[in-house]
């Protein structure tokens, strides 16, 4: 006799279905799970255009901000870019962010990103950058700063202006 495949197993993607009495896959089942339930909870993407205060859940926005807040003296301009910036407003996907600036390094940004990330429940994708490093990536043509020039960004820190250009 067969007993029935654990709860949540039909919203697991077939290939991972094919044996339903097969239960080696039930701490998959119950990390799915937890998964789902994380990105039900996530906070609102807001574009830094209304700030409402109170008791609001923060946004995607005001904690990637929050987590950037005391390095911002080292930063040029911080934005998101890619598929959330252009609205596309998954639960489960990434978060790119490209950080600009000259008195910053990565390992500065990622100890603040990955507790943003474990708040969010999102992987946030950080790319670092010295002013002259852009410079010379745009002067040579780079296709991914020339792509991101191209793409809407929302701001974290700094504008337009604080993005290099070239000489």
């Amino acid at each position: 006799m067969n007993a029935p495949p654990p709860r949540g197993w039909d919203r697991l993607p077939s290939c991972l279905r094919s044996r339903p009495a097969n239960f080696r896959f039930a701490p998959l089942i119950a990390a799915t799970r937890r998964v789902q339930e994380i990105m039900l909870r996530e906070p609102p993407l807001d574009n830094g255009a209304n700030d409402t205060g109170g008791d609001a859940p923060h946004s995607v926005t005001d904690v990637l901000r929050a987590a950037l807040a005391p390095l911002a003296a080292g930063i040029d301009a911080a934005f998101i870019y890619g598929p959330l910036a252009h609205g596309a407003v998954a639960g489960h996907g990434h978060i790119d962010v490209m950080i600009i600036g000259n008195e910053i390094a990565y390992a500065d940004v990622i100890p603040r990103f990955i507790a943003a990330a474990k708040y969010l429940g999102r992987t946030i994708n950080p790319s670092v950058y010295t002013a002259a490093d852009w410079r010379r990536k745009l002067a040579g043509g780079n296709r991914v700063i020339i792509a991101v020039l191209k793409q809407r960004r929302i701001f974290l820190v700094g504008s337009e202006d604080g993005i290099p250009r070239p000489r």
